[in-house]
């Protein structure tokens, strides 16, 4: 059997939805256990579709795996460059408002992650996984690259916006 690098796509998005999906129900649980939850209340709708948003997100790249062609490869890699951009936003509101962020432990995890979606953009855009997988032409993978990360840079806008 071939090792094939779009199994490691799979791997990292299944298990980025197992991990997001535990964190919202403990932290919804949680949510529960302080106040009694009731559906009719407005305040804590937003507070559980607050808690299950960023699961709803990592399902979209879940549904691009169900397509084999160009809209699934941008619906996959769109989410890679929204773990970049997000990762951005999130270390530039950190350096604004937080002390620790001069320590070296925080700029080397800054850096791990910074160079691990890389990894994921750089896998993603493997002509193994581009052409033979998803069935797409080269010539256009730069095209499907900017569109991608419009929708990735998009999308961190909008959770920025929102979580401020």
């Amino acid at each position: 059997m071939k090792f094939k690098l779009i199994l490691v796509l799979q791997l990292f998005l299944f298990f980025m939805l197992i991990a997001t999906g535990i964190n919202a129900v403990q932290s919804f649980i949680n949510f529960y256990e302080i106040e009694s939850f009731d559906f009719s209340s407005r305040f804590q709708l937003e507070v559980a579709f607050s808690i299950f948003k960023v699961p709803l997100i990592v399902l979209i790249p879940l549904i691009g795996l169900l397509f084999r062609n160009r809209f699934g490869w941008i619906l996959i890699n769109q989410y890679f460059y929204f773990l970049l951009f997000n990762l951005v936003f999130s270390a530039y509101e950190d350096w604004i408002y937080d002390d620790w962020v001069n320590d070296i432990r925080y700029f080397l995890i800054f850096v791990f992650f910074l160079v691990f979606s890389l990894v994921l953009i750089f896998i993603n855009s493997n002509n193994k996984i581009f052409v033979k997988e998803f069935q797409m032409d080269k010539k256009r993978k730069s095209q499907y690259n900017l569109i991608s990360a419009i929708i990735g840079f998009a999308f961190s806008i909008i959770f920025f916006v929102l979580k401020n």
